[in-house]
């Protein structure tokens, strides 16, 4: 924590520094469903109340800038201890989850069995500019691919299918190079450094180093991937442009294993936007195959494959099964409330996952976020439930879940 409050010390003495902040409080009840680790524990019904403050400082001199943000976290009720019980009787069917990141700057304030609260430095990174080039040191985000629900593409850190907050995506330690054009293209380069620390994953303390090319073209854009994950090879493809008053996309993504074996997985998906009774609306389909997806129809968590588990514990991958069909809806009621259903299938098992969610803004600063997710299939299936070891007669399944929060700026 020093050299943040170095940074927050260097920021704050020049007047142009500019200071914002979210905070946001979050209900949130679990159903877990009978026949699942949390029911054979008693912690079939769950909830938590969770909140967050985020504060960030940034920095502009000439052609440097420089980037901080600060976040508290905290959680309380019988959720967390459902959690903390999970990992103690179930520790193999806890995700890994282990932060590889090269500087570690989280630490735990509080922990017990139903309270916990931690502290990050979300952002602390350093910038340079000029012309053409920007070059950027530290911690910070990064996005890549065009996918809407699924995100293939994107190799650091990516937000989980239907993720009900994307105010702000996870920072990692990276450098980050960009060469922009004078028609709108781009090439990108990073290098992210990882550390082991505690990870089951033999390839954790390996970099990622990838180069991303984004090139604008009279009809269609173009984006070329080149990377080296941990010990894998990435190469990628994707193709976007528009169809009548619809915008497409296509990705494919093959993988070149260290195993000598090779992966692909692909994207593709269709957006339209227009009016239903005189409410603006936007509604999309996506496609996703997953090249390290199991291909059976039926299968236990002991069965997946060594690659998918991996992809799992990095947080790359949040799906088991092969082939996928998502579609969703934003509909805009009022100017100030939009409705947003999102619905996965799972073209194997015919499990699907269902969300939905609303948006209210109270002001300019101020929304109010209420969802309900909740999952349909049998037992065996990906979304239904899946056996933890066949013939166990323990599934662990999609958690059903409702939400409810306020967040405010500042």
């Amino acid at each position: 924590m020093r050299v943040l409050f170095l940074v927050l010390l260097l920021c704050s003495s020049v007047r142009a520094a500019e200071f914002s902040g979210r905070f946001k409080l979050d209900g949130l009840a679990y159903d877990a469903g009978t026949q699942t680790p949390e029911a054979s524990l008693d912690y079939k019904n769950t909830n938590k109340v969770a909140g967050q403050l985020r504060l960030t400082l940034d920095q502009q001199i000439q052609q440097w800038k420089f980037q901080v943000a600060w976040q508290l976290d905290a959680r309380h009720g019988s959720a967390v201890e459902r959690d903390n019980a999970l990992a103690s009787a179930y520790p193999a069917l806890v995700a890994d989850n282990t932060d590889n990141s090269y500087w570690d700057l989280e630490r735990n304030i509080s922990y017990n069995n139903s309270t916990q609260s931690n502290q990050r430095v979300d952002r602390l990174n350093v910038s340079y500019s000029r012309d053409a080039l920007v070059i950027r040191l530290g911690r910070q985000a990064l996005t890549w691919g065009n996918g809407l629900v699924f995100h293939p593409m994107d190799l650091v850190n990516p937000f989980q299918p239907v993720a009900t907050d994307t105010a702000y995506k996870r920072g990692t330690d990276m450098v980050y190079a960009q060469w922009l054009m004078q028609d709108g293209s781009d090439i990108q380069w990073v290098s992210v450094p990882h550390k082991q620390r505690n990870s089951s994953d033999p390839d954790a303390s390996k970099p990622t180093n990838a180069m991303f090319a984004n090139l604008i073209g009279e009809t269609l854009q173009w984006n070329f991937l080149l990377a080296q994950d941990r010990a894998d090879s990435v190469l990628g493809i994707s193709v976007s442009g528009a169809l009548g008053g619809a915008a497409w996309n296509l990705e494919v993504i093959p993988t070149y294993l260290e195993s000598h074996a090779t992966r692909t997985s692909a994207l593709m998906n269709i957006s339209q936007a227009g009016t239903l009774m005189s409410r603006n609306i936007t509604v999309f389909a996506e496609i996703y195959h997953n090249g390290f997806g199991e291909s059976e129809k039926n299968y236990s968590l002991a069965d997946l494959n060594s690659d998918l588990l991996l992809r799992l514990q990095r947080g790359q991958q949040f799906v088991s099964g092969r082939d996928y069909l998502a579609t969703g809806v934003t509909w805009e009621w009022t100017p100030l409330l939009q409705l947003l259903p999102t619905i996965i299938f799972n073209l194997q098992d015919h499990s699907s996952l269902c969300d939905l969610q609303l948006d209210r803004s109270l002001g300019n600063d101020t929304n109010l976020k209420a969802g309900l997710r909740f999952v349909s299939g049998g037992r065996g299936s990906e979304f239904g439930g899946l056996e933890t070891v066949t013939g166990s007669g323990l599934y662990l399944a999609k958690v059903n879940q409702a939400f409810v929060r306020l967040e405010t700026y500042f």
